[in-house]
């Protein structure tokens, strides 16, 4: 007969994993974060579902120092205090697990997987079978024939079950010899010190061989190898405290009985409340969709009988309110559909649901048109540069091989870093956990002074250029009967609102190198008599910043149709516009758009090859001169902390809850983000509108110049010859009318045979 099945859960470790797996923009109205809740909730949900346990605990650990902490003050001494958006959704979660009737179990002075450790010991005595779920391995060492642990495999949507014989599989060890394996190893993320130079490998050896620590320490005598002996006897002490700092107490005294945690039923009456607190009553529709049609395991089986149009409406739902999770069809459950209405009434309460009916939706169909119909390639073109750039690169690979010496593996980072670092004693820039960095940003901090790292970057991106372009596109295309490629243009997969694009992905194209405009060229005409046209919009960003800033030095500069970049030239190097030099031109033209990404000085400094120091100057020069752009970014800033989201002017949100990370690195990456958001979810929002009304435009007028691509700020158009100035005269006022600045919009328009002649 089987024995029931107790659940041990270490809440603390899997609500962890939860805050770091989903993003940080799952906030209330009031400015909670919920994303450790939501995640942590749906996980427990599910494993109720799947496994149906008998009963149920959750332990946690309290703030009081423990054993460990008083016996050894190194202890976990180097952690950071876990981050206040975390640990203010702790109370949260057992409110979650209160109006589930699960006891969460708690002892000052021990840890929570001390506390697993005895609930699971105890429960077994009273003929349970146990499973425990954490995200920490130290919990491998309670596994038996009646305790399983399961970890996640991947954040908390994958997980893998460990019992006697996967621990052996994957560790050569018993169960119970993890807490000698890890005496020897150490334990980095506890600061368990372990005997140093003792790696995995080493320890599991050991441990197969003299079967315990003890064991290994009566018998250091018989090691062979010299150095390890040593090692041994001067680390012995501290080995021994390692093993007891790794070793779980299995008597912690609690006043829980594992009988007192039966577990019957998900009282959803008690539960839908708390989740519709804290903004989450559709995870309670999910699950009660779920729970009636078992639909976990069978999602994606049942996707495939799912109305597609409704699918597709939800998916772009959820990605408004939820910007930073990239949303596909698979993504997308019967559970979901049930949601629809609660979606709706979410996005009206936002202010977000004109911005679905108006644009999001209306313009999926202008997508669908654009994926079905395709661009065509010129196969043979692109064949013969596939050719050239393959002598080029075997070219470079010579040239390479002279320069180190030695032939070696261009494409391993690993051989590569020994040619460098090792062979060549070049400066080492970054070193990783398994040896020397060869990144690109290391390359190009080497390329001022060494050859062989300009040559190695040279050869990355003609490696990469042909796999992803030159090699695929003609394998792509031969696929159509008409020779055509058909990009999947994503609309819910950015945070700024803006549309990426899949196989192939036509954003990444390079347009500035010689390699990239080439790759332009293979895009043609599918019909003969026909022309590419390309509509571009000028510097839309910045003419969006110059409207939001209200700025009236940028905004005159932009109304007299004056160069902008030679403009800010004369302003922040004080000099008259006439005597603006090309370099003059070329670093103002940084600055202005390096402002709009929220630029740092450091960064401007490596755009621009001036001193930080200058690049410095060069900011509070651009400031003084443009004091409402200063304004406008320490405004949004403000607006950030204050709401956890901002906003563009057609009100797409995109939450910024690391805005207050105490994290400085964290906090200003989330700043840089906020300032960008706006301008750039702007840019995003207007060229979609503009795609909606070119559309109307051209169907109204019954003209065969089809939309082929958009790629960030233009869109490309396949049309008969002589309906180019037809086009032109309908394509431009579309645009340029699309959202009406206190500065024109813009719009470049060029056709030719190809994508390069066009733009």
């Amino acid at each position: 007969m089987s024995r029931p099945l107790f659940i041990l859960i270490d809440g603390h470790s899997l609500a962890y994993r939860a805050f770091y797996a989903l993003p940080s923009s799952m906030i209330t109205i009031s400015g909670q974060p919920t994303n450790a809740v939501y995640g942590f909730t749906k996980m427990l949900l599910k494993i109720i579902q799947d496994l149906k346990p008998a009963a149920l605990a959750v332990a946690f650990d309290t703030p009081v120092k423990t054993f460990r902490h008083l016996e050894f003050k190194e202890y976990k001494a180097h952690r950071p205090p876990s981050p206040q958006e975390f640990r203010s959704q702790l109370p949260l979660i057992k409110n979650v697990l209160g109006a589930l009737a699960i006891p969460v179990v708690t002892k000052d002075g021990f840890e929570a997987d001390d506390v697993l450790a005895t609930l699971a010991t105890t429960a077994t005595q009273e003929d349970f079978d146990c499973l425990i779920i954490s995200g920490d391995t130290d919990i491998l060492q309670l596994v038996s024939p009646h305790i399983k642990v399961m970890l996640p495999k991947k954040g908390i949507s994958e997980t893998i079950t460990y019992d006697d014989a996967k621990v052996t599989e994957k560790y050569g060890l018993l169960p119970k010899q993890l807490i000698d394996f890890k005496a020897l190893k150490g334990d980095t993320s506890d600061n368990v010190p372990g005997v140093p130079g003792i790696g995995d490998k080493t320890a599991a050896a050991l441990i197969q061989e003299y079967g315990s620590l003890e064991n290994l320490l009566a018998k250091t005598e018989g090691i062979a190898k010299e150095s390890l002996k040593a090692k041994m006897k001067e680390y012995k002490e501290q080995a021994l405290l390692s093993k007891h700092l790794v070793t779980l107490d299995h008597e912690v005294p609690l006043e829980l009985a594992p009988k007192s945690c039966v577990f019957n039923e998900i009282h959803w009456e008690k539960l839908v409340p708390v989740l519709k607190e804290y903004e989450m009553g559709s995870l309670a529709k999910q699950h009660e969709a779920a729970l009636q049609g078992g639909l976990f395991d069978a999602a994606p089986e049942h996707n495939k009988e799912l109305d597609q149009q409704k699918v597709k409406e939800v998916r772009i739902m959820k990605h408004l309110l939820n910007s930073e999770r990239a949303l596909s069809n698979e993504d997308i459950t019967e559970a979901d559909l049930a949601t629809a209405e609660d979606l709706k009434k979410e996005l009206k309460e936002k202010g977000l649901l004109e911005l679905y009916t108006e644009m999001e939706l209306p313009l999926s169909d202008i997508l669908e048109a654009m994926e079905q119909r395709g661009i065509k390639i010129d196969i043979p073109y692109l064949l013969k540069m596939s050719k050239e750039m393959g002598v080029l690169l075997q070219a470079l690979e010579k040239e390479l091989y002279a320069l180190a010496g030695e032939e070696f593996n261009l494409n391993s980072p690993k051989q590569l870093s020994v040619v460098l670092f090792e062979k060549m004693a070049l400066p080492v820039i970054k070193k990783t956990k398994t040896g020397y960095s060869t990144d690109n940003e290391v390359l190009e901090t080497l390329a001022e002074k060494y050859p062989i790292a300009n040559k190695i970057i040279e050869f990355r991106q003609l490696s990469k250029l042909k796999n992803t372009y030159v090699d695929t596109l003609p394998a792509l295309a031969e696929k159509d009967k008409d020779q055509r490629v058909h990009s999947t243009f994503n609309q819910t997969a950015t945070s700024t609102g803006r549309l990426s694009s899949s196989e192939p992905n036509i954003q990444n194209i390079p347009v500035r190198t010689e390699i990239g405009k080439k790759i332009r060229a293979a895009f043609i005409p599918g019909t003969p008599g026909w022309k590419l046209l390309s509509a571009d919009y000028s510097q839309i960003e910045l003419r969006i910043l110059a409207h939001v800033a209200q700025d009236e030095r940028l905004i005159k500069a932009f109304q007299s149709g004056e160069d902008i970049h030679k403009q800010t030239a004369a302003e922040i190097f004080e000099v008259p516009l006439l005597d603006v030099t090309p370099e003059l031109r070329s670093r103002a033209k940084a600055v202005n758009f390096g402002i709009v990404y929220g630029i740092s000085a450091m960064g401007l400094a490596k755009n621009t090859g001036v001193t930080p120091e200058e690049a410095q100057h060069y900011i509070k020069a651009y400031f003084e001169r443009y004091p409402k752009i200063k304004q406008y970014m320490d405004d949004t800033l403000a607006q950030a902390k204050k709401n956890g989201y901002v906003e563009t002017l057609l009100k797409r949100r995109r939450y910024i809850h690391d805005i207050r990370n105490p994290n400085g690195r964290i906090r200003a990456f989330a700043e840089r983000a906020a300032i960008n958001a706006p301008i750039q979810g702007a840019a995003a929002d207007i060229i979609k509108v503009a795609m909606i009304a070119v559309d109307k435009a051209l169907k109204a007028e019954k003209i065969k110049c089809a939309l082929l691509l958009q790629v960030h700020d233009e869109l490309v158009f396949e049309l008969p010859a002589q309906e180019v100035e037809r086009a032109k005269g309908l394509i431009r006022p579309a645009m340029e009318k699309a959202y009406p600045l206190v500065v024109p919009l813009t719009v470049d328009i060029n056709t030719g045979d190809n994508w390069l002649e066009a733009k």
